[in-house]
């Protein structure tokens, strides 16, 4: 993705109340170019990014139009793995052609050339790999292919595979969920003529209003168990509504107004109950300003509970947009986000409930050094231990992981602990590690892109086996995943948290929401992981540095989303297996370690005595803020003392994380000056 210039705050407006009714408010920053260097056309698209819509058939029956979310194998933006090719000019209104019924509706083999000339052929994923599907719609003749998932869950990220040639694909290559594939494909069955836009910007019209792509605000989490959502006044948990509108038609808008509604339905029912409703208005929506950041930030009522007494269900979250004249392309004026309370499932990205995994459609990682990344969840009510952590790592490649395993971490932050300024923002010194479990790869189904599940998170002082982690109540806890070198975490790909982040911050307070954002301490930019994973840039649990409108802001946190799930049990009696013994004391265990003096200045003694020889010892050092600072691998001990120079560390909190035999144990120090 390239860069893109800052928006700066062009306007201020505040609308009055009339006659005592309060109105919803706008949120008073509007979008608008900074500087004159910037020579892009359309200023505004880059914020936007790519749009698949259906732009024929619209209207209910048969209700197909508007965007669609989909995976690209080939965003511009110049990343690893990328093939195909990048959309630089709108592909607008055109056909889509598919195989005929009981042809080869997944291309596996070379389409007949010139059935799909100046088309887009849209076909379903199945046995043969992407790039072989591509090749064969490009030789048909299509201009862009569209693959529909063969599966419920939504679009998933394209490997390139190795079966044909990935440089020998000159089209793009997009996905759509099975959802809207479905639906598309029985409007096209029935006869009916289906045309696609692929734009970054309109479609032509001159009156269009339409939401930007991701661009609603959404909840704390896609998925939280339901008895953390019975109580009321938790920050955390509050909704604001907002989101961010285009004017995408080359006329001036009057009385826009945005409304959302948010409603419950419960598990097993087909009933939903509405639960709030709020608008937000603007008098004039002018084609310079383009798009709107639309929150409301006057009345009282700007944020909400949401809290629920019946139980597991689906929260839908639908937003709609309107003005005084009627909208010459309505199939973007109304979009639904959803999210769950679920009965032992915790998940920042969205969450698969039939095969019980987070969705990934995207990897992002490939630093040159481990990194720790993840997610900042919130616990309102405790008790529960933590059954086991899932998520994906990918290797780019096929087979078995190179690495012999990696570590989970969980961590609880208490704001102002230890007598640090309480500020919202993460220092070190709040960070508490709590838990660590370690996943060894099988080298059989630990392969790129397989669920991965580390069932032991707990600490063990006894020596019992009791390995798991008691959740407290009304804490954040930072779950994160340690990613090896090289290796890249699965994530969501789809949700985007900034407009929530950003609504809660510039509407609601300055209150700080904490998602999985992060920023490196060298530049405090969002952005430089994005676009470089490599350069070994650091992760931090939050950003609260980085709240400006920004267009690359946007579009990185877009990307940014761990897919990571935290599943728990409530059973006061029950015990995980244990597949990997954790533990944290210094007496006899399978892991004896012991750290000396403690608080350190110079030097850090490290004692370790192992139950059996181990033919590998890894020791990995981590500082306050959750970031690795160092890795070391001793072989073929049981075993040692050595000393570790704290003379280069700056003062703070650390955490030594010992892994042996398939087992991990971890002790805290500090470094004082």
């Amino acid at each position: 993705m390239k860069r893109i210039n800052t928006f700066k705050q062009l306007l201020f407006v505040t609308l009055l109340c009339a006659a005592g009714a309060v109105n919803g408010q706008i949120h008073p920053l509007a979008f608008g170019k900074m500087g004159t260097a910037y020579t892009n056309a359309n200023y505004y698209a880059n914020y936007v990014g790519l749009r698949l819509e259906v732009v024929s058939p619209l209207g209910t029956p048969p209700g197909i139009g508007g965007d669609k979310l989909y995976t690209v194998t080939n965003d511009g933006g110049g990343g690893t793995g990328v093939w195909g090719s990048a959309v630089t000019t709108s592909i607008t209104a055109k056909d889509i052609v598919m195989p005929a019924v009981g042809g080869d509706t997944q291309a596996l083999s070379s389409m007949t050339a010139g059935s799909m000339t100046g088309k887009i052929a849209f076909v379903y994923r199945g046995s043969n790999e992407f790039v072989c599907k591509a090749l064969n719609c490009q030789n048909g003749g299509a201009i862009a292919i569209v693959i529909v998932n063969n599966v419920p869950g939504g679009p998933i990220s394209m490997g390139a595979g190795t079966t044909c040639a990935a440089s020998s694909i000159l089209i793009p290559v997009f996905m759509i969920s099975k959802a809207d594939g479905d639906a598309i494909d029985a409007v096209y069955r029935g006869g009916t003529p289906v045309k696609l836009t692929i734009t970054n910007w309109g479609i032509g019209m001159t009156n269009d209003l339409g939401f930007v792509p991701g661009g609603t605000a959404l909840w704390h989490a896609y998925a939280v168990p339901s008895d953390q959502l019975t109580g009321t006044g938790l920050s955390a948990y509050k909704q604001v509504d907002g989101a961010f509108i285009a004017n995408y038609g080359s006329a001036a808008q009057t009385n826009v107004k945005v409304s959302g509604t948010l409603s419950f339905t419960p598990t097993g029912s087909t009933t939903a109950a509405q639960l709030h409703t709020d608008t937000v208005k603007l008098p004039n929506f002018p084609t310079i300003d383009s798009v709107w950041a639309m929150f409301d930030t006057l009345t009282t009522n700007n944020e909400y509970d949401v809290t629920t007494s019946a139980g597991t269900g689906r929260f839908d979250l639908t937003y709609n947009v309107s003005a005084t004249v009627a909208d010459d392309y309505s199939a973007d004026n109304t979009l639904t986000t959803s999210f769950y309370s679920t009965d032992s499932v915790y998940s920042k990205g969205r969450y698969d409930f039939t095969k019980n995994q987070p969705l990934r459609t995207s990897y992002r990682g490939g630093a040159t050094t481990a990194q720790i990344w993840g997610d900042m969840l919130y616990v309102a009510k405790g008790g529960a231990k933590v059954s086991k952590v899932q998520y994906s790592l990918d290797a780019t490649a096929t087979g078995p992981f190179s690495e012999p395993g990696n570590n989970v971490y969980l961590f609880k932050w208490v704001d102002g602990d230890r007598g640090l300024t309480k500020d919202s923002i993460i220092q070190n010194g709040e960070l508490e590690l709590v838990g660590v479990g370690s996943k060894t790869f099988d080298g059989v189904n630990d392969t790129s892109g397989a669920l991965l599940e580390v069932k032991n998170m707990g600490i063990d002082t006894t020596g019992a086996a009791s390995h798991f982690v008691v959740l407290q109540s009304n804490t954040w806890y930072y779950l994160a995943i340690g990613v090896p070198p090289a290796y890249y975490l699965g994530c969501d790909g789809i949700m985007n948290p900034f407009p929530r982040i950003y609504g809660r911050y510039h509407a609601v307070n300055n209150i700080y929401d904490y998602s999985n954002m992060q920023f490196t301490e060298s530049t405090g930019s969002v952005e430089d992981i994005y676009t470089n994973f490599a350069a070994n840039n650091l992760f931090m649990p939050s950003d609260v540095s980085h709240l400006s409108i920004d267009s690359f802001n946007y579009f990185a946190a877009k990307g940014l989303l761990p897919a990571i799930a935290m599943v728990i049990n409530k059973d006061t009696t029950y015990v995980p297996p244990i597949d990997h013994t954790l533990v944290n004391n210094a007496t006899r265990s399978a892991i004896g370690l012991t750290v000396y003096p403690n608080p350190a200045s110079e030097h850090l003694n490290v004692s370790l005595d192992l139950d059996k020889f181990a033919t590998s010892v890894k020791y990995t050092l981590i500082d306050g803020l959750g970031r690795i600072v160092s890795e070391t691998v001793h072989t073929n001990l049981q075993s040692e003392k050595y000393t570790i120079n704290t003379s280069v560390l700056a003062s703070g909190n650390y955490f030594l994380v010992v892994n042996a035999n398939d087992k991990v144990s971890f002790k805290k120090f500090v470094v004082v000056r």
